[in-house]
């Protein structure tokens, strides 16, 4: 700012100066220019009363070093001048200055050169006996002047430029101190213009806005950095660029990640299924996605982040899956089993009711066949009760109770379960 008051102020002294200089020369043309015709009035004046009372014979001998004096006759011959001879010059009848001073007395004109740079100024003033006597006198115009006086003006502008630049220099200075010397720690308590006060005073309250902004910001930061760090789950931000914004702890702990990574999200893993995940998220998808690595099995859960219809960035929760894929394993495993153990009491039931069904069966055959039937049908109770015995432990629902097992008898009931077959 103080470099643009600094040019500000040399460009408006300049100006002034050269408006100033401009002015100046108008005037003071215009000033010797009323005083020449002056002049001029006053000397034809006084030789109009020579030749009043001496006639045309006061000019013999005459010779005038600055002024041409010219007596014509009123139909615009010229009976005499003082720089050329009379019978050379043409009729001067349509002169400006002659046809005023035929009509009113006197007559005033002015006349350029040809190239401009000098004009003859004319005063007419007509004599009792009807001839006009006639006083001229040259001057340069302002253009011939200015270019005369081109030397010393430019000196006087050099030195007003040198003058310009040092008080310019020391003013822009001298106006910023002030304005340099804000702190904008405390705008409030600032020792400066006037004018700056209202604008001081919007900083001071600017400032405590923008505090209590960033304040609530980093308390906003705070809890959810203490949320995330306390998350069993792993936790990504990243950008469209797939650059890592932020980060848990618990994500590095889950794809075993060292130090503070940053840059490209893949610095961290490069596994395929994390690689596809990327590229679906970010083309605007959610996804959902299972990772094994070092024996253990992720689950990677992304969703994207708009911004109206683009995609800005993604948030990623990774989930050590890997007891619960075990658990789901063990699942459909034991029900598998107990499909299998359930099965096979029915069939025997099955079996030995549909035998004792179609008659013809003897006695002692249809006890031993009540008999395998009721020990079946036992079986698949405590099956069924098996079973609810362990949803009930999946539930937490009973607590766990410890049983002596004869494995010896368990045994014996097993084969002679299995002799039939």
């Amino acid at each position: 700012m103080t470099g643009k008051i600094f040019r500000s102020s040399i460009v408006t002294a300049l100006l002034v100066l050269l408006a100033a200089l401009v002015l100046i020369m108008g005037v003071l043309f215009d000033i010797f220019e009323k005083q020449l015709l002056t002049e001029l009035e006053s000397e034809a004046v006084y030789l109009s009363h020579a030749v009043e009372n001496e006639g045309a014979s006061y000019f013999d001998g005459f010779n005038s070093q600055t002024k041409r004096i010219t007596l014509i006759s009123p139909d615009g011959m010229v009976l005499f001048d003082t720089d050329t001879r009379a019978a050379a010059l043409d009729n001067h009848a349509d002169r400006e200055e002659v046809k005023e001073a035929v009509q009113n007395g006197k007559g005033t004109s002015i006349r350029y050169s040809k190239t401009l740079t000098e004009k003859t100024v004319y005063y007419a003033v007509r004599l009792s006996d009807g001839n006009i006597l006639r006083v001229s006198a040259n001057r340069y115009t302002v253009f011939t002047i200015l270019m005369s006086l081109a030397q010393p003006i430019a000196v006087v502008l050099a030195i007003a430029l040198i003058l310009t630049l040092i008080l310019s220099s020391r003013v822009s200075k001298s106006i910023m101190k002030p304005i340099n010397e804000i702190d904008p720690e405390n705008p409030e308590s600032t020792v400066t213009y006037d004018e700056l006060t209202p604008l001081l005073h919007k900083l001071a309250a600017q400032k405590k806005t923008i505090l209590g902004q960033l304040e609530a910001a980093r308390q906003k930061q705070m809890e959810f950095r203490l949320i995330t760090e306390n998350m069993s789950e792993g936790f990504l931000v990243i950008d469209h660029n797939q650059s890592l914004l932020t980060y848990n702890t618990a994500a590095l702990k889950l794809l075993g990640i060292s130090g503070s990574p940053s840059g490209s999200v893949l610095s961290i893993c490069r596994i395929k299924e994390f690689r596809d995940m990327l590229n679906t998220v970010l083309s605007g998808e959610r996804t959902i996605e299972h990772m094994e690595t070092d024996g253990r099995i992720y689950r990677l859960i992304a969703n994207p982040v708009f911004n109206g219809s683009l995609v800005i960035g993604a948030v990623i929760v990774i989930v050590d899956a890997t007891e619960s894929e075990k658990r789901e394993t063990l699942r459909r495993e034991f029900t598998a089993n107990v499909s299998h153990e359930l099965k096979t009491p029915l069939t025997s039931i099955s079996g030995f009711a549909e035998l004792m069904k179609d008659g013809g069966t003897p006695e002692e055959t249809v006890v031993d066949f009540s008999e395998m039937i009721y020990n079946e049908a036992q079986r698949l109770i405590n099956l069924v009760n098996d079973i609810i015995k362990i949803s009930e432990l999946d539930e937490k629902n009973i607590y766990c109770e410890n049983e002596a097992v004869d494995l010896y008898e368990l045994s014996k009931s097993i084969m002679k379960r299995l002799a039939p077959q």
